[in-house]
């Protein structure tokens, strides 16, 4: 924190913040949630509205490499309906989803091997839905340090 008293003229402080070494969330935005990292500065005027100032920066995770064995695994969907009319089977439809792997990164093509063996004589229409799902889990205090621990 500094204090300035009396200057009446630009002055100019240099700063430097370091980020705690726990791993923080990376900056997220979507429609119900976000997760934003900001400067606050507030100058402090004796009987006056402090003028204040705000700047956003990103927090980017820890580096993913998409390309380790964990994420090398292929993750494989099937699925299979049979139609019928009361008491007759007429046919079972299959589907079978293949994704190459389990991990990408921002702006990579992710390509989903999809057969469907058709046994039935319905006509049958494909679509496909990426969805993202937002989990939040807070088992830790300020700054990713358990309430117990104390600075040192």
């Amino acid at each position: 924190m500094f204090f300035l008293v009396g200057y009446s003229t630009k002055t100019m402080l240099s700063c430097r913040f370091s980020l705690p070494e726990s791993s923080l969330p990376c900056s997220f935005e979507s429609r119900p949630c976000y997760i934003r990292y900001f400067f606050k500065v507030t100058i402090d005027i004796p009987y006056a509205s402090p003028p204040q100032g705000i700047k956003y920066f990103t927090v980017i995770g820890p580096h993913i490499d998409c390309m380790e064995e964990q994420y090398l695994k292929p993750i494989v969907l099937e699925n299979r309906k049979s139609t019928c009319c009361w008491c007759c089977k007429k046919g079972t439809i299959n589907l079978r989803c293949v994704l190459a792997r389990s991990a990408y990164v921002c702006k990579e093509s992710i390509k989903l091997k999809v057969t469907i063996d058709n046994q039935a004589e319905e006509e049958v229409k494909l679509r496909i839905k990426l969805e993202q799902v937002c989990e939040f889990f807070i088992d830790r205090g300020v700054l990713g340090r358990l309430p117990c621990e104390t600075s040192q």
